[in-house]
């Protein structure tokens, strides 16, 4: 199996989107209509692996604590960032996680950059700066992620 590496940038620290709370998330309109979909699918499967309903999704863009939009930059080997907006959380998913196969992976990474998680430096972490397609992470790898997050959730 081909194992590709991809980076994800973390432009600078956000602030937890969460603090307890649900998050409410809201795609920028640059964001392509089946780009939507499939992010949002992603974002419906870290609800339902956290038995939440954590995150939910808002017009925008006054009721928001993440946004999530589509750029063409190019960024090589970048496939997604986290910014720290100030009063919300800032995604931006570059065309490389769409072309590789791991778009899942960068959303929940990204989301997990919202909630105050930083990089960790084992390689087989969602949290880690290399991404791999979700498929390749075992239950374990999913599960610590699920973890860190219910504790940031003070659901653990």
């Amino acid at each position: 199996m081909k194992r590709f590496i991809f980076t994800i940038l973390l432009l600078t620290g956000c602030t937890q989107a969460s603090g307890g709370r649900d998050v409410t998330i809201h795609f920028n309109y640059r964001t392509p209509s089946p780009l939507v979909y499939n992010i949002a699918k992603s974002i419906m499967e870290l609800n339902s692996s956290l038995n939440d309903s954590m995150f939910k999704f808002g017009p925008g863009p006054n009721n928001y604590n993440v946004t999530i939009e589509y750029s063409e930059a190019p960024f090589k080997n970048v496939a997604g960032t986290a910014q720290n907006m100030f009063t919300y959380c800032r995604i931006v998913i570059y065309p490389t996680s769409i072309q590789n196969n791991i778009l899942k992976t960068v959303v929940w990474h990204e989301i997990g950059h919202c909630l105050g998680l930083n990089h960790n430096g084992y390689f087989e972490h969602i949290m880690s700066e290399h991404v791999k397609p979700f498929e390749t992470y075992n239950q374990e790898e999913v599960n610590l992620f699920l973890l860190e997050i219910k504790k940031l959730r003070g659901k653990q």
